[in-house]
């Protein structure tokens, strides 16, 4: 919980983190530029059924499953899930790649801009039959820049694509195009990389009730209290497709450094559920500062010169991030 796998590399599978007969829960987690040599940049699930609540899978890179890559009879459950820039550099799968799993359970996910050498910019499924609810992809590339199937029978409803998909449900799902979204992105970007939806767009209360209620229930969330505008508006009516974010987040206004220590200024409010860390990214030492220290506070740091530490603050979306460099004496 609350955990983030940066820029770490794996000679063959799950170059953040590998999932081997297990079930994993993973919440408020990060896998950003992680590098695997074959399989699963990101994330590597093997005969496992991890379960995924808000969790961003960002620039990592394999040779297939540049995210994600799920394998040997698993079911994950992944909501709230994002796939951004992630790369199959050599095949298939540039978010996920699905092989001979079971039914892997997909509830408001985005991919966006994720890209496959091969097929399935967004997911490529192989001998496997997930179920998609909820789900937005976006300017994904690759051949079947969004899904790519072989031998797979994917339920796939509620869900906004680039690709066209009404051969699985053309009553629910949506075909994003310049009939059906004039204002093209349907995203808006926030500051630290969430992917909000314009609220002109189709998938906006577009998904299943239902669909939300059991998969954000199950983590003791719901999707009402959460946002998918850039505005921070609550989700109201019909629930729309795609990730959510809390509309509440700590915001760090200022982070600064000194040649002995660090101080900081946080915003607020400030629910309990967050909390900050500090990185000493010259030796990976980590301070972990408790909620009621999180308004201000100093730290003796022990860097040198031009040493860079790392100021993250964490709560249901993405982190607040900022740096401060060591001055000279």
């Amino acid at each position: 919980t609350n955990v983030t796998f940066s820029a770490n590399t794996a000679g063959a599978k799950g170059g953040g983190f590998y999932d081997h007969f297990s079930s994993s829960t993973l919440t408020n987690v990060t896998f950003s530029a992680n590098t695997a040599g074959t399989l699963g940049g990101g994330l590597y699930v093997h005969s496992s059924s991890p379960r995924l609540t808000n969790v961003t899978f960002s620039g990592n890179t394999a040779d297939e499953g540049g995210g994600m890559y799920i394998s040997n009879i698993s079911s994950p459950i992944l909501r709230n899930v994002t796939f951004n820039g992630n790369t199959a550099t050599v095949a298939n799968g540039g978010g996920i790649y699905n092989k001979s799993s079971g039914v892997p359970a997909l509830t408001n996910v985005t991919f966006s801009g994720n890209t496959a050498n091969t097929s399935g910019g967004g997911l490529y499924n192989t001998s496997s039959s997930p179920t998609l609810t909820n789900v937005v992809f976006w300017g994904n590339g690759g051949g079947g820049p969004d899904v790519s199937n072989a031998s797979s029978s994917p339920g796939i409803s509620y869900t906004c694509s680039q690709q066209d998909l009404t051969g699985f449900d053309p009553t629910n799902n949506k075909t994003l195009d310049a009939s059906t979204i004039p204002i093209g992105d349907p995203f808006d970007v926030g500051p630290y990389g969430e992917l909000f939806l314009n609220q002109n767009s189709v998938c906006v209360d577009a998904g299943l009730d239902s669909a939300a209620d059991t998969a954000f229930g199950a983590a003791g969330l719901d999707w009402r209290d959460m946002t998918t505008a850039s505005d921070g508006t609550l989700d109201t009516g019909t629930v729309d497709m795609g990730r959510h974010y809390d509309p509440v987040r700590v915001t760090i206004t200022a982070f600064t450094a000194d040649a002995t220590d660090l101080s900081w200024t946080t915003g607020s409010p400030v629910p309990v559920e967050y909390y900050c860390v500090i990185t000493n990214d010259q030796d990976g030492t980590v301070i972990v500062i408790d909620a009621a220290d999180l308004s201000t506070g100093t730290a003796a740091h022990g860097l040198t010169t031009g040493a860079v530490a790392t100021m993250a603050c964490y709560g249901i979306g993405m982190p607040a991030l900022a740096q401060a460099t060591v001055p000279a004496p």
